[in-house]
């Protein structure tokens, strides 16, 4: 018999008053529909008056992010083994329409790294006919600088949290707090980017992750 992790979703809110429910039912709906090795399985589901209940896959080895040495990160073979891992489980939900929207070192288990938690996940493709999401959110140090705006491609946020993802596999920490000409570290980045890059940790990257890197952090404000 598998172990099983099982998530509690209140229908409630801390206040008192009624959680999304709609949510709560979008997420069960797309994790229900996927099936992949690097995403973690759903065996069932369940609510009762005060709770949804989603029994998943254990992942005994815990987030990616706890492997993960703050300035340091790890080993590069090992980043590219987890980075392609995650690549793939993300290709297979772009094949079947669905953007998580929320990528990041926290979302990821290991030992085979495996895609989690789909509370933010949505349909941008139905029938290859493809929409413009507009709903702003995400984990800020991850998100795509065209969340800011309100109006993004499904695909290509994930696309670019993967890429941050990479980064701070290698680097310990994440390039900037958020996307915005705010963020000084982004700024540069947009300035610089990408032949650029020679200034710390960009110039400490091997040539072939800084070739990754700068083609899934490419944005359209260029």
């Amino acid at each position: 018999m598998s172990l099983a992790a099982v998530k509690i979703a209140s229908k409630f809110l801390p206040t008192g008053a009624p959680a999304n429910l709609m949510m709560l039912r979008k997420e069960v709906k797309i994790h229900e529909a996927v099936s992949h090795e690097n995403i973690i399985k759903l065996f069932a589901t369940g609510e009762d008056d005060a709770f949804v209940y989603l029994a998943m896959e254990y992942a005994a080895s815990g987030e990616l992010f706890d492997l993960i040495q703050p300035d340091v990160g790890i080993d590069e073979d090992l980043a590219h083994l987890y980075f392609h891992q995650l690549v793939s489980g993300m290709d297979y939900l772009h094949t079947r329409g669905i953007s998580h929207r929320d990528l990041k070192p926290e979302v990821c288990v290991c030992r085979n790294l495996k895609i989690s938690d789909f509370g933010l996940a949505t349909v941008f493709k139905h029938k290859n006919i493809i929409r413009t999401l507009t709903t702003p959110c995400g984990t800020p140090p991850y998100v795509a600088p065209e969340i800011h705006a309100m109006k993004y491609d499904g695909a290509q946020v994930d696309i670019w949290s993967s890429g941050i993802i990479l980064y701070v596999l290698l680097a310990g920490n994440t390039p900037w707090g958020e996307p915005t000409f705010k963020d000084p570290e982004f700024k540069l980045y947009y300035q610089q980017y990408p032949h650029d890059l020679d200034y710390s940790p960009w110039n400490s990257f091997s040539s072939e992750v800084l070739g990754i890197n700068c083609i899934f952090l490419q944005h359209s404000c260029q």
